[in-house]
């Protein structure tokens, strides 16, 4: 599927409970932002994504058009999880919010996400190889 711009990549986000990966190339074209993934574009985009409630998990974007990005609807149960699990200040109570999460029937989760992190490592050497052929 491709993404034909922001407002497509929302609707992809919210039908998926709040979270979609897509490839960095998807990204850029659906935010309209050409051939460079220079610094000032991918602040673009990130700006461009919080306008819609958009998030994305990275710090910065990535400047590879080969690597992934995990997208989020802001305010989601995802983002709520997400972020509290970024944040470790004393401030509200982060680490109910990740053991609520964490005590619903999670077996069949925890088994994906494993399966999703061995997948990953194999894209990140894929992505490595096809970075040193550009």
């Amino acid at each position: 599927m491709s993404i034909q711009n922001l407002q497509e990549l929302k609707t992809l986000v919210v039908d998926n409970q709040g979270i979609v990966t897509i490839p960095m190339k998807e990204l850029k074209d659906a935010a309209k932002q050409g051939e460079s993934l220079k610094s000032g574009v991918r602040e673009k985009i990130t700006n461009e994504l919080r306008k819609i409630g958009l998030e994305h998990t990275e710090k910065e974007l990535p400047n590879s058009q080969y690597a992934h990005v995990r997208i989020y609807q802001s305010g989601s149960n995802v983002a709520k999880i997400l972020e509290a699990a970024k944040l470790t200040d004393a401030q509200g109570d982060y680490d109910e919010i990740l053991r609520r999460a964490a005590s619903s029937d999670q077996t069949a989760l925890l088994s994906e996400v494993k399966d999703l992190r061995e997948e990953a490592a194999i894209l990140d050497r894929i992505r490595d190889v096809l970075q040193c052929q550009e």
